[in-house]
């Protein structure tokens, strides 16, 4: 924690007076809002300390309420987004060797932000699918703070981690949000969904009266590639939007299965100019699954995080108190009320936009 806010309060215990003394002198915020200390107590109230509390390490607020010289006096957020996106959430653990940020995009549309980090050392992303670390490319090594693009697909999460290199780290990740578009796989697909075939763009099955399907669905698209990339260069194949699961065949190349966004694949040895032959195969979940997320709960419990979206807590207080871990579709308040939010209709299938792209 950077700081701490303390209600209207008229009693401190003598122990968490001494902590909160230790944590200002370590460089932390303390501020206290409304009515201040006046009694200091030991275990019991029984022998009270005789005076007030010497408060100088602290703010204190007169009002009640959170000011703008309250937010005036915190330090600045971990995390700060160029534009307000409510629908990103994100936790920061500070760790020895490094700062580590998970962001999810708890929306049904991609998000397009620039994110300022606190952190020192070389820009990261870590893959979860994989386990691969990958320095991002075209970010400068973090110096106290650092600005980092960040492009989340719906219902994405990422790992970014601002740190010491690691030895042994794959090759540097392309940021999408930068990439030079090549072509997009616009227009008609092959579709068979079990013993029924279709041509059409793409869209959900739903649409074309497929309900409940739970197999393999297969797609196909022939497209031309006009010239070939220059030496050296990196093509990315991006799938856009996935339910759920997807497998990529390239020319008659294979790639690994991807269960989570981002749908993205580095084609550079498959890809060719002239005809290319894209198959893809995505398997979505069984159709009373998806049929049951967005369903209303209540009462329930779970990890509350430091921080909230763009370092706002429930109080709109950048970095200050705890906001809502996102869960299914609701949220854990910092009272522990459950919340619900807006939930994602089911859908199922490859739904782009599918585009090929160089950083």
């Amino acid at each position: 924690y950077k700081a701490v806010i303390i209600p209207t309060s008229t009693v401190i215990d003598r122990r968490m007076l001494d902590r909160l003394q230790a944590f200002a002198a370590a460089g932390g915020k303390v501020i206290f809002v409304g009515r201040t200390p006046s009694l200091v107590v030991g275990r019991t109230f029984l022998h009270p300390e005789p005076g007030a509390p010497d408060l100088s390490f602290a703010t204190l607020e007169p009002a009640a309420h959170i000011t703008d010289r309250v937010v005036a006096a915190l330090p600045p957020p971990d995390v700060a987004l160029d534009a307000p996106a409510p629908p990103i959430k994100y936790i920061h653990r500070s760790l020895r060797d490094g700062e580590v940020y998970f962001f999810f995009n708890e929306s049904g549309q991609e998000l397009s932000r620039t994110a300022t980090l606190a952190g020192t050392g070389q820009v990261q992303q870590w893959d979860a699918t994989t386990g691969k670390i990958h320095p991002l490319a075209g970010v400068a090594a973090a110096d106290g703070r650092v600005a980092v693009p960040l492009v989340l697909e719906p219902q994405e999460a990422r790992f970014v981690v601002i740190g010491t290199p690691v030895a042994g780290a794959a090759e540097p990740v392309p940021v999408i949000s930068g990439g030079r578009p090549l072509t997009t796989l616009a227009g008609d697909w092959s579709l068979t969904l079990g013993d029924h075939p279709f041509t059409g763009p793409l869209a959900i099955w739903e649409k074309r009266g497929v309900n409940g399907f739970a197999g393999i669905a297969h797609y196909q698209k022939s497209f031309d590639l006009p010239a070939a990339p220059s030496a050296g260069s990196q093509i990315f194949l991006d799938l856009g939007e996935v339910h759920e699961i997807a497998r990529v065949r390239l020319n008659g190349q294979e790639f690994e299965a991807r269960p989570w966004p981002p749908y993205l694949w580095d084609v550079t040895a498959a890809v060719k100019a002239g005809a290319n032959v894209l198959e893809v195969e995505v398997q979505s979940p069984p159709h009373e699954i998806r049929r049951g997320f967005g369903a209303r709960r209540r009462n329930e419990t779970g990890p509350v995080a430091d921080t909230g979206p763009h370092g706002l807590s429930p109080t709109g207080v950048p970095g200050a108190l705890s906001w809502a871990m996102p869960r299914g579709n609701g949220a854990i308040t910092p009272s522990g009320f459950f919340v619900t939010v807006p939930p994602i209709p089911p859908a199922s299938g490859l739904l782009g936009p599918v585009r090929l792209f160089t950083p």
